[in-house]
C-alpha cells in the first residue's frame, strides 16, 4: 500500500501506511464520533497531547544537541497541534463539544489526547509540504515522526481511550473551570500552514 504523502513530488515528506494497531484506533475514533449515538472524548484527556510528548521526548537519550532535537521536535508538534486543532483535527460532531468545553479554556494540546494526535500525523505530509524543509530534513523528520507512531503503537492500551462518552451526558455536565496554566511552555514553532482542505467529516 501506498504511504501518506504530501503533494508536492520526491521532495516532500512520504510516510509508511499506518500499523494495523493505529489504523484500528483512527476507525474505532471515526465510529465512536460519527456513529450514532454519537460519543465525545471526555475533555481534558489524560495524558493530553503535551504532556504525551514530553514524557516521548524524555525517553530519548538526554544531553547535548541529541536531546535537544527530541526536545524540539516534540515542541514543534505541541505548536502544530495547537494550531491545527480548531481548524482541520475536529470532526463535524466533535464542533459543539469543542465550542461548549474546549474553546477559551486552554491550549487544545493540553485538553485533547493521542486520538486527536494521530489525526494531525496524517495531516502531517501536506501541512509541511507547505513549509521550507530541506532535502536534509525531510528524512531526519520522517525516522522521528516513525519513532513516534511506533511509541503510540507500543502504549496504545495505555494513550488511547477504551470507552467514550454520550455525548448527551458530557452536555449535562456543569461549565468547565479553565485549565491552570502550564509549569513550562514548550519551544515555539512557526505556525501551522493554512490549509484548504476542511476538518475531517
Amino acid at each position: 500500500a501506498d504511504g501518506v504523502a504530501a503533494d508536492g513530488g520526491d521532495d516532500q515528506l512520504k510516510l509508511p501506511p499506518l500499523s494495523r494497531d493505529i489504523r484500528l484506533v483512527v476507525a474505532h475514533d471515526w465510529e465512536q464520533i460519527v456513529g450514532k449515538p454519537i460519543h465525545w472524548a471526555p475533555l481534558p484527556r489524560k495524558p493530553c497531547v503535551a504532556d504525551l510528548l514530553q514524557t516521548y521526548a524524555a525517553t530519548k537519550r538526554q544531553g547535548g544537541a541529541h536531546g535537544q532535537a527530541w526536545r524540539d521536535f516534540a515542541g514543534a508538534l505541541i505548536s502544530y497541534f495547537d494550531a491545527a486543532l480548531p481548524r482541520l483535527l475536529l470532526y463535524r460532531q466533535e464542533r459543539q463539544q469543542y465550542d461548549l468545553r474546549a474553546r477559551g479554556r486552554g491550549a487544545p494540546s493540553r485538553l485533547y489526547g493521542a486520538e486527536h494526535l494521530v489525526r494531525l500525523i496524517i495531516k502531517l505530509p501536506k501541512l509541511l509540504a507547505q513549509t521550507n524543509l530541506t532535502k536534509g530534513e525531510i528524512p531526519r523528520l520522517k525516522r522521528k515522526i516513525e519513532d513516534l507512531l511506533k511509541y503510540l503503537r507500543q502504549n496504545r492500551a495505555r494513550l488511547f481511550l477504551q470507552a467514550y462518552q454520550l455525548r448527551e451526558k458530557i452536555l449535562s455536565l456543569p461549565p468547565p473551570a479553565p485549565l491552570p496554566p502550564p509549569a513550562s511552555l514548550p519551544p515555539s514553532c512557526p505556525a501551522a500552514p493554512a490549509d484548504a482542505s476542511p476538518a475531517p467529516e
